[in-house]
């Protein structure tokens, strides 16, 4: 390694090291010696520095949530002293619901999420008062369309037509499925008790019974309401 990428100098209480791999690095130890040692990489060996090789073995978790936040920095120029911290502790809130959301799902075998996902929900959860979080789902929001508007009770086109036996194949209510998964329901019972209906809401895109239609499209928490 050529001698300007290695430097070190030394202070009254310890050593300080500067050493230049991608970027330049700057370490001050007062317990490490300014030596290289060699280290395996991905590709090729590498010398390091000791200070930087016990630095990248010991680091926890303050790290990572630092790096993380590095990725999409909020810092905006304003005369409103609030507004940094504001935003700071915004993306920090961001990281740690990052964490452990991916956490919750992995041990339900559900697909994991990233931080600009989380950071724009959340940000839409801030001004917009019809998202609510639905722990059943994949995606964070659920959005309230289903409140608004206008909505028809009509057949499915997809199950117009009759099976073998001659009759109209069905399909589970939503609502009905929904309230007996909260209820803790194992799924040989949901489905032993299941409700079969032929009809949906159209503009939804959802297959409601004739008794689940106006309490998914007036309740906003249809599962407990």
């Amino acid at each position: 390694m050529p001698a300007d990428l290695f430097q070190n100098r030394q202070r009254r209480k310890g050593q300080l090291v500067q050493w230049f791999d991608k970027r330049e690095v700057v370490t001050l130890s007062t317990f490490h010696q300014p030596q290289l040692t060699e280290t395996i990489g991905r590709y090729e060996v590498k010398e390091k520095p000791l200070a930087v090789i016990d630095y990248i073995k010991f680091m926890s978790g303050v790290d990572h949530s630092d790096q993380l936040l590095s990725y999409f920095p909020m810092r905006r120029r304003s005369q409103e002293l609030w507004k940094k911290p504001f935003f700071r502790l915004l993306t920090l809130v961001g990281v740690q619901t990052t964490i452990l959301l991916n956490k919750h799902r992995t041990q339900h075998r559900r697909r994991r999420t990233n931080l600009a996902s989380v950071l724009k929900e959340v940000s839409v959860a801030l001004v917009d008062k019809d998202v609510i979080y639905d722990p059943q789902a994949d995606n964070v929001p659920l959005p309230m369309d289903r409140l608004k508007g206008r909505h028809f009770l009509s057949m499915c086109p997809n199950i117009e037509a009759s099976d073998s036996r001659g009759k109209k194949a069905q399909r589970r209510c939503k609502v009905c499925a929904d309230r007996a998964k909260a209820a803790g329901q194992t799924p040989t019972e949901r489905k032993n008790k299941r409700k079969l209906t032929t009809t949906w809401c159209r503009e939804c895109k959802v297959r409601l019974c004739l008794d689940c239609f106006e309490i998914y499209h007036t309740k906003r928490d249809y599962i407990n309401n």
